[in-house]
């Protein structure tokens, strides 16, 4: 357990973004959020095409995590602090060379965390301030991968990773732009084959005749809840339990798909590193929901990285750094 005035630092590297959460102990089992920070630096650039990162991307998601490092000590004199990294680490064949340079310019490297890992994770940060009585579904729409989750009265009951992310289909199907008309109906219909078989065995994990609630964690969900409702500066707390429906979604992901990123940029709620992205992620997170066969879902920032700071409280990680 955190000894008092300890800080808690999650550093969570993903195919888009690299992504900083700190906290401290709130005195009842739990965890009390302090600061956070994101930075897009796009590890995955590139990656589905080549199944290697590209040295600038390196370059730049190192420098970012070495700073986010470097924040955490400076707001506390002692903390503990663990860094994960997520699909594009795990897939890329050179992933040696990546790891290498972040031993020699960070320390130790980070976790790397398969699908499942990711997933299980993931449920642990979606699943901390959910009623128990709920069939809960958490879904994490990353930038290489999407995990389902299902878990009730607060214990995973499965999950299933996919190789299904916005950056990885933004690339694929040439979607950062005003796509094609058939390219994103590629796009749509390759998303609904992986998320079909997936949906199905991860709806009958669920008791007989729960109906599911849907919890959406990343970048995409809390994106789209501020463009929603306006927000700028970020506000977490509005964003957190945002609660929208299966046709807002796709009215979104129309109205991006229908203006280059630079305007997208100029949304409020949308910074410019999410702008060229967020209409894939939304459109797998409108497939989610059809082969799901739900309406509506809920927003939580309380994802990878806020999991990532209850296991470490709970002494189910061991840290990655200490200062």
């Amino acid at each position: 357990m955190s000894a008092a005035g300890e800080l808690l630092a999650a550093v969570d590297v993903g195919t888009n973004t690299v992504l900083l959460l700190t906290a401290e102990p709130d005195g009842h089992g739990g965890i009390r959020e302090l600061n956070e920070a994101s930075r897009t630096t796009r590890l995955g650039e590139g990656l589905d095409r080549t199944g290697e990162l590209l040295p600038a991307a390196v370059d730049r998601t190192v420098t970012a995590v070495r700073e986010f490092m470097a924040l955490a000590r400076q707001s506390a004199t002692h903390g503990r602090g663990v860094t994960a990294s997520t699909s594009a680490a795990r897939d890329a064949r050179n992933r040696d060379l990546f790891l290498s340079r972040w031993q020699a310019e960070c320390g130790a490297p980070p976790l790397v965390f398969s699908g499942d890992e990711e997933a299980r994770t993931s449920f642990t940060g979606i699943a901390s301030d959910q009623p128990a009585d709920r069939f809960l579904i958490g879904v994490d729409i990353g930038g290489g991968s999407t995990e389902l989750c299902a878990g009730f009265g607060g214990r995973l009951l499965g999950s299933v990773s996919l190789n299904l992310g916005c950056v990885r289909f933004g690339e694929r199907y040439l979607l950062y732009e005003i796509p094609e008309a058939d390219a994103q109906a590629q796009a749509s219909e390759a998303a609904a084959a992986l998320l079909r078989p997936a949906a199905r065995d991860i709806l009958a994990l669920g008791p007989r005749g729960a109906q599911p609630h849907v919890v959406v964690c990343g970048g995409t969900a809390t994106t789209f809840a501020a463009m929603t409702l306006g927000l700028k500066p970020w506000d977490r707390k509005a964003v957190h339990g945002f609660a929208a429906d299966a046709p807002a979604t796709a009215a979104g992901m129309a109205r991006l798909f229908n203006m280059p990123s630079a305007e997208r940029a100029k949304l409020p709620g949308v910074s410019k590193g999410r702008a060229a992205v967020l209409p894939a992620g939304l459109l797998i997170l409108g497939e989610v929901l059809r082969t799901l066969g739900v309406e509506g879902f809920t927003v939580t920032t309380r994802g990878l990285r806020y999991g990532l700071l209850l296991r470490l409280q709970q002494g189910d990680l061991q840290p990655t750094w200490t200062w």
